[in-house]
């Protein structure tokens, strides 16, 4: 995995914590929401980091391989 995907991933995954952390927290009308928010906010971040950072570009590469068609001189 290069740098910039891993900074796309944990970018992302740390943006994604603190959006579902904030929303929990601002749903739940009970005195220690945070307590609930933030765990979940991480536990969602964490499978964000993992999913996007365990997307491979070989993937990609294999789809568009079998989509373009290929010329062959004769």
């Amino acid at each position: 995995m290069n740098a910039w995907k891993l900074f796309t991933a944990v970018g992302a995954g740390v943006t994604t914590a603190l959006l579902v952390a904030v929303v929990i927290i601002e749903l739940l009308q009970i005195e220690f929401s945070a307590l609930v928010g933030l765990p979940v906010g991480v536990i969602t971040g964490i499978i964000v980091t993992v999913w996007l950072g365990d997307r491979s570009t070989s993937y990609r590469s294999a789809f568009v391989e079998r989509q373009l068609p290929t010329r062959r001189s004769e």
